[in-house]
């Protein structure tokens, strides 16, 4: 059977390659990544204006300085690994094509499906990380929060008495006072503030005028108001003591910019013996395989990764007042 030829740099290329299902939050902001030859990475994480450290998980193997200007955290880089069978019966289907070539054909098909799923799953959870680092949290792959860091800083406010460009401009200002320059940003909010920033945008008539617009970004729906793109987004985490935990609740909502070297998403290669003495990869998938007793083969499939934003102040909360 043609498994052997399916080596691990070859498997490894494969499930890199693999085109990935769009993710807002990865593909939008964690651009850097950034490869360790570690299992740990020292983590410095800008304090800026107000930031403290609100909770640490009694369960973090992990350890934290107060360093000056910065915390430091020396975090472990989380492992998932994931495994899926190639059975006895589809082994024994490829032994009734009638060439090597066209087993090679249909072995690399079934060892895609195996990677494609993995791949989604991998990725899915990065989505599910990075978003907790949105709201400063550092979560392991459980979505469990380790650390939590919070701002003392007032949210900013829309309200009837604003427009909606005074209102952008105060978010312009402070992101501006805390990165040094100007940044492009979008608005995550509640499904909460979308209804009301949507309503109050529909009774400034900027709908009519062109100034406000229904879109979709990233598969997301969103209205686009003054330049600014605003997209409702729902999902929970579990915080340091166990409880779940809307990341956005009520009139809530975040303003993030788009800043080089805000976001970094660290990784290191596989805890796979055949992954030791290669470069780190952020997707690792081993030689196939064969399983006792006739079974099948199996494929073993490992990422390591964690996605960090270093300067969560300059991530603005927001918030409506009637």
């Amino acid at each position: 059977m043609p498994f052997s030829k399916f080596k691990t740099d070859a498997m490894t290329k494969i499930i890199s390659q693999i085109k990935p299902a769009p993710h807002f939050v990865m593909d939008n902001y964690f651009t850097k990544k950034t490869p360790s030859l570690s299992d740990s990475v020292d983590i410095k994480i800008k304090k800026g204006s107000g930031l403290v450290l609100s909770a640490v998980s009694k369960n973090a193997e992990h350890t934290l300085t107060d360093s000056g200007d910065v915390f430091v955290i020396k975090a472990g880089i989380p492992r998932f690994p994931l495994k899926g069978t190639i059975n006895a019966a589809e082994v024994n289907e490829l032994k009734t094509l009638n060439s090597i070539d066209n087993q090679i054909e249909s072995v690399a098909k079934l060892i895609a499906a195996i990677h494609t799923e993995h791949r989604a799953s991998f990725d899915t959870t990065y989505e599910f990380m990075a978003l907790g680092a949105l709201f400063g949290k550092v979560l392991d792959g459980g979505g469990k929060a380790l650390f939590e860091f919070a701002t003392t800083d007032e949210p900013i406010k829309f309200n009837s008495s604003k427009t909606f460009i005074e209102t952008l401009g105060e978010i312009e200002d402070a992101i501006s006072e805390d990165v040094g320059v100007s940044a492009n940003y979008r608005l995550l909010v509640s499904n909460s503030l979308f209804a009301k920033l949507a309503s109050k945008a529909e009774k400034a008539n900027l709908f009519k005028t062109g100034l406000a617009i229904y879109k979709r970004v990233s598969n997301l729906r969103a209205i686009e108001v003054c330049g600014v793109e605003i997209l409702p987004y729902v999902a929970k985490y579990t915080n340091t003591n166990g409880a779940i935990k809307d990341f956005l609740s009520g009139d809530t909502g975040i303003a993030v910019p788009n800043v080089p070297d805000m976001f970094e998403l660290f990784y290191t290669r596989a805890n796979h013996i055949e992954a030791l003495g290669s470069a780190p990869s952020l997707y690792f998938s081993a030689q196939p395989e064969k399983l006792s007793d006739g079974r099948g083969y199996s494929i073993v499939s490992e990422s390591r990764g964690l996605p960090v934003c270093v300067r969560p102040t300059a991530i603005k909360k927001i918030g409506f007042e009637d």
